[in-house]
């Protein structure tokens, strides 16, 4: 909208204070509203804007001066019987306060567009938009039937005016606005059903304010009531005060000391409600929500969100957040696919001013699918949310070296061992590699499953040679996979190397650290008599040499240590070469034979000894070979210690039982 003023040889530049103002033109007319003609009708036109936004305009574009106002000043329309709305484009009001035309002149037009109507009257003299004037009423000097505003309800435009009035008023009272409530609701399950004190609800109706530090002052029963959330000018979130006690009462909106309406609410004890929505409603423990794409398994945690559920110890403050755990005084019960589950915890959610906290395990008989839930309190059943239950899924405890069993940064192409929950129920009756699945269980390694050795669904183990092809540090994720579910990844650290010597436990002596060690080129256990003889042996028969049997080594003889996690080996030792590939063993053949990169040290009763052959055991995969000589230089015993020792610094012992020569 613009104001014109049109000033007797001087151009107006200012205009002091920053007053409102409101123009009113009323009058009697023919004229058109969008397709409804109307002949004699009084008209209204309202105009308000303020002082402090007006600027004049260059002279050079109008030698008289021009007063802008900023497009989108409200001015609203009513046309008796026909209708009423708001003008939609730009507006002028101009003002004449010299003698040459009647005296002076104020009109109203479309913006630099013909004059829609106008008057004269010696009062306008002088006039400078400063004090009240009118209304000045007459006949109009001036009516142009060619002129059309654009409006909410459609074209105007005025054909004939039979008299008309202009109003000024400078600082006009504010217009008088009484809000009103139409209706409430819960924000959780049945929207109509009764409030429970400390419930939150969605005050429905008109003239609520106009933004979050605007808005209008609730009582409920006399009660103040905190606006937790303004939603728009016809939507309030509120909480019932938390010491309103049950019963019919009412509720009153005041907005600039103008009281709505009295509207009636009833209050009862308990009022329970789940959330079921995207932002609010049951979570995982990890704070995921349920969903059927995410669903919550049998044997976990679940939280769901509710409101409505009474009295709390220590009991909640009207309008304040919970800073602690606060439990129901009153039990409540939980209905899962129609079993009965008893709540770890039902109250206050922590950092909410008005939601409560439902948490639980979901029962091992708990039934899959979509499964209907709810729960009760004091009498009253909430609303049926429908929560996603999945068979239990897989999850992994620890991966460790497969000889030593210690938790340390493993090396590719090395035996590991997996243990954790819900690998199934079935076992390997031997080894499967190089099988990638077992009955719909695999291992996957940043997404890729990794060959099988052995899996023990019932133990809850997977013995696995790790892939070659994985990195000499850094980390993997694991996951274990089942036909219920898959495992959260499992953070599996790399390095060059982690040595593991595979041990025979005698049981004879629970104690006993004897390492997997054979005498070179024969099936010959190296340990003590007595431990062969508590295992079963047979005393060792130098006419067969590949008859298992166990007995003691002695100074030159050469034994084969049998370990895994020397890190890589190529074809020859050759540190160009590749290294054996995932899923595949070292010739049996021996030709060629893969050696590591990296190599050993070993110590016999703490005398270091000479290493012939580090690599890959001929006919396998993950299983290494050391093949040393054993020194003088020790007493011999049944436990002589062997100590092997890689360059980053991983390191194993066992012992064998040593002779004397």
């Amino acid at each position: 909208m613009k104001f014109r003023v049109l000033l007797a040889g001087a151009l107006l530049t200012t205009i002091a204070g920053a007053d409102p103002l409101m123009i009113t033109v009323t009058g009697t007319a023919n004229g058109q509203l969008g397709t409804n003609s109307f002949s004699s009708s009084a008209f209204t036109f309202i105009l308000r804007t303020d002082t402090s936004l007006l600027k004049t305009e260059s002279p050079f574009l109008s030698p008289l001066g021009l007063i802008d106002t900023p497009r989108g000043t409200p001015t609203t329309f009513a046309i008796a019987g026909v209708g009423s709305g708001a003008f939609m484009d730009d507006q002028e009001v101009f003002v004449d306060p010299n003698q040459r035309v009647f005296g002076g002149g104020i009109g109203f037009a479309h913006f630099q567009d013909i004059v829609l109507v106008s008057l004269g009257s010696p009062k306008l003299i002088g006039y400078d938009l400063m004090e009240n004037i009118g209304p000045l009423t007459a006949i109009p000097l001036f009516v142009s039937n060619g002129t059309s505003f654009q409006t909410s309800a459609g074209p105007l435009s005025l054909s004939w005016v039979y008299s008309v009035s202009f109003a000024v008023i400078v600082n006009p009272a504010a217009p008088s606005v009484t809000p009103s409530i139409t209706g409430i609701a819960l924000p959780a399950g049945n929207p109509a059903a009764p409030v429970a004190p400390g419930t939150p609800i969605l005050i429905t109706g008109a003239n609520l304010g106009t933004g979050s530090s605007d808005v209008p002052s609730i009582t409920i029963g006399g009660k103040a009531s905190p606006v937790l959330d303004f939603v728009s000018s016809s939507n309030l979130l509120v909480q019932i005060p938390v010491d309103l006690p049950a019963g019919n009462t009412t509720i009153v909106a005041a907005y600039k000391n103008q009281p709505s309406p009295a509207f009636s609410v009833t209050v009862v004890a308990f009022s329970p409600a789940i959330y079921d929505s995207l932002t609010a409603g049951c979570t995982d423990i990890t704070g995921n929500r349920i969903t059927s794409s995410h669903p919550a398994f049998v044997g976990t945690s679940v939280t769901c969100r509710a409101i409505g559920l009474g009295v709390t110890n220590p009991q909640m403050v009207t309008g304040v957040k919970a800073m602690t755990l606060a439990p129901t005084t009153t039990p409540v019960q939980l209905m899962l696919g129609g079993k009965l589950v008893q709540p770890d915890y039902a109250g206050r959610l922590v950092g909410s001013i008005t939601d409560y906290s439902i948490a639980f395990k979901v029962p091992s008989d708990a039934p899959t699918g979509n499964a209907p839930f709810f729960l009760t309190i004091g009498g009253k059943q909430s609303n049926t949310v429908m929560l996603a239950v999945a068979p239990p899924a897989p999850t992994i405890s620890s991966i460790v070296n497969g000889a030593t069993f210690r938790n340390a940064p493993v090396a590719p192409n090395s035996f590991v061992s997996i243990f954790g929950t819900n690998f199934g129920t079935q076992d390997t009756a031997a080894n499967i590699f190089p099988a990638l699945d077992f009955n719909g269980v695999s291992v996957l390694f940043n997404g890729v499953a990794a060959p099988l050795y052995y899996v023990f669904g019932s133990l809850g183990q997977i013995n696995l040679v790790l892939p070659s092809e994985l990195p000499e540090s850094g980390s993997v994720m694991v996951q274990v996979k089942t036909p219920k579910g898959v495992s959260t990844p499992f953070p599996l650290q790399f390095s060059l190397a982690n040595v593991g010597i595979f041990r025979i436990p005698d049981p004879s002596n629970a104690s006993r650290n004897n390492g997997a060690v054979l005498l070179a080129n024969t099936a010959w256990r190296v340990m003590p008599l007595s431990m062969a003889v508590a295992l079963g042996f047979a005393v060792c028969d130098p006419g067969s040499p590949y008859v298992a049997c166990g007995q003691r080594a002695k100074s030159g003889d050469v034994i084969q240590i049998f370990l895994t996690g020397l890190g890589k080996a190529t074809a020859g030792g050759d540190p160009g070469g590749a290294p054996l590939a995932t899923g595949t063993v070292a010739p049996t053949s021996g030709n060629p034979l893969y050696m590591t990169l990296q190599q050993p040290s070993v110590t016999i009763g703490g005398v270091p000894a000479v290493v012939s052959f580090s690599g890959i055991a001929p006919g396998n995969a993950g299983l290494y070979q050391i093949d040393v000589t054993i020194p003088d230089g020790f007493q011999p015993n049944d436990d002589v210690p062997i100590v092997i020792t890689m360059p980053n610094g991983s390191r194993d012992t066992v012992t064998i039982a040593v002779q004397g020569s």
